[in-house]
């Protein structure tokens, strides 16, 4: 048996993935994090992940949960799937949670690409979106840049 395989062909340029940042960079000061995902084995992934890089990390399955534990404890920053099957969904949990907590930083995570609903998220102030799957750089990448700017705004004001 031979296979033919035909590729096409491209003049552009081919572009080097940057190397990934190390590991240490990426490591937290004990900030705790929300993670509110309605599937029980991405909660458990990112949970663990999260803790390995340094983080406190509290779970829930649900926008209602959610803002139950926001309302019961202070989070430095909020990790929140856009697509969640019962209840809210990633935009209206963090509608609600942002009228009591303004302050609170949310990186939207999902497995689709933009939606109307992640537009709308970003429109009204949320602008971290990871998509799925993810590597543990990426994650740890937006978990530090919007930890960092929320202290530089905190500094500011």
């Amino acid at each position: 048996t031979r296979f033919e395989i035909y590729f096409p062909m491209t003049e552009e340029e081919i572009v080097e993935k940057p190397e990934p940042l190390p590991l240490e960079s990426l490591v937290g000061s004990g900030e705790s994090l929300l993670v509110v995902d309605d599937m029980v084995d991405q909660r458990i992934m990112l949970e663990d992940v999260l803790r390995r890089l340094g983080y406190k990390v509290s779970t829930c399955g649900s926008g209602e949960e959610a803002l139950i534990k926001t309302r019961e404890q202070e989070f430095d920053l909020l990790i929140l799937d856009m697509v969640m099957e019962s209840g809210w969904d990633g935009l209206e949990t963090y509608l609600r949670i942002n009228q009591e907590k303004p302050e609170l930083r949310v990186v939207f995570t999902s497995g689709f690409t933009e939606t109307r609903r992640l537009a709308e998220a970003r429109k009204r102030g949320a602008e971290a979106y990871l998509k799925k799957p993810f590597t543990i750089e990426a994650l740890g990448e937006i978990v530090r840049a919007q930890l960092l700017a929320d202290k530089a705004e905190q500094e500011d004001n």
